[in-house]
């Protein structure tokens, strides 16, 4: 349960991360 949880937490962040380095997702940094 725990390691399906990080799993989608960490997609997240790659989504996060890549929609930052692609300025798509502006968070103001």
């Amino acid at each position: 349960m725990v390691f399906i949880i990080f799993i989608l937490s960490s997609s997240c962040i790659v989504c996060y991360l890549y929609g930052a380095a692609t300025n798509r997702f502006p968070h103001g940094d």
